[in-house]
């Protein structure tokens, strides 16, 4: 592959992962990524407190496994510790979501030209991926139940 598309794919990746994971500002303020909001509204909060899967109103059985996954990852560390604990939770689900995506965007350079795969990337917007929606077949719910 180019330079001029491995510089732009690392961007791509850089900007995935901010959007996925969040970012902090050099002034210290927090932007929360995808992932971090979505476990939050699954019920596990930032501090690591986990709320009760029956708390949860119309869950999916993808977003029930998820919690469950989250808990129980939680449930094995102390709870001064569970907040860098759903830290590293929501980095590995981000970082496996892109590496999945970032072969088969690499296969899809070697096919159709590298070029076309990466406007068809930098085209991409967050609305066109939710993290957690039932169209990916390889949700972050799934890579998140085998992160243990």
């Amino acid at each position: 592959m180019q330079k001029r598309y491995k510089d732009l794919m690392r961007t791509l990746v850089i900007e995935l992962r901010h959007m996925l994971v969040g970012t902090m500002a050099p002034d210290g303020t927090v932007t929360h990524g995808d992932l971090d909001r979505e476990l939050e509204r699954l019920g596990i909060a930032p501090d690591g407190t986990i709320t009760p899967l029956d708390a949860l109103v119309n869950a999916t059985p993808k977003e029930r496994l998820a919690h469950r996954v989250a808990a129980a990852q939680l449930e094995l560390v102390a709870k001064a510790q569970r907040a860098s604990t759903r830290t590293e939770i929501i980095e590995r689900a981000a970082y496996s979501w892109i590496n999945r995506r970032a072969i088969r965007a690499v296969l899809l350079a070697q096919m159709a030209g590298a070029g076309q795969c990466l406007r068809m990337l930098a085209n991409l917007r967050p609305e066109h991926f939710p993290v957690f929606s039932p169209w990916m077949t390889q949700q972050p719910h799934f890579v998140l139940a085998h992160l243990h």
